[in-house]
């Protein structure tokens, strides 16, 4: 399946804050931020997916595939694993069948919103992660 990287660049604001919470809760942060601004995505690519049986529709989801510190990658992922590309198939089409588009009109929908969907969510994140420790700290 097609991969997309949004690159943000000036993020020093971004890091400080985040340096400033336990190495233990930055990768936390990082995952609940990445996976709430991708579950819109998600839906409105079910929205669009092509339905026979429903299984395609039924394994759009947000999953994280690697996950430290510092570092977290998440995905909207459709199909099994281990099993035929179908997802894949829908997507892009093959010699015996067009297209059927699902994940390409989400990114559509969304693509220019994302950057303030993660802004948000990080902002928001960050605060609650901080505002948590405190109280532990203050307990």
């Amino acid at each position: 399946m097609a991969k997309y990287l949004i690159q943000v660049k000036g993020l020093r604001e971004l890091n400080k804050a985040l340096n400033q919470l336990p190495e233990a809760v930055r990768g936390d942060v990082l995952e609940d931020v990445l996976t709430e601004t991708a579950k819109p995505f998600a839906e409105i690519a079910q929205q669009h997916a092509p339905v026979l049986t429903g299984f395609l529709k039924g394994s759009i989801g947000v999953v994280t595939e690697f996950k430290t510190s510092k570092s977290v990658q998440v995905a909207i992922r459709a199909g099994a694993i281990n099993r035929p590309p179908y997802g894949f198939y829908q997507e892009f089409g093959t010699a015996q069948h067009g297209a059927q588009p699902f994940m390409r009109p989400a990114w559509d929908a969304l693509k220019r919103r994302a950057p303030a969907m993660i802004r948000a969510a990080l902002r928001k994140r960050i605060a609650q992660a901080a505002a948590a420790i405190g109280r532990r700290g203050s307990a």
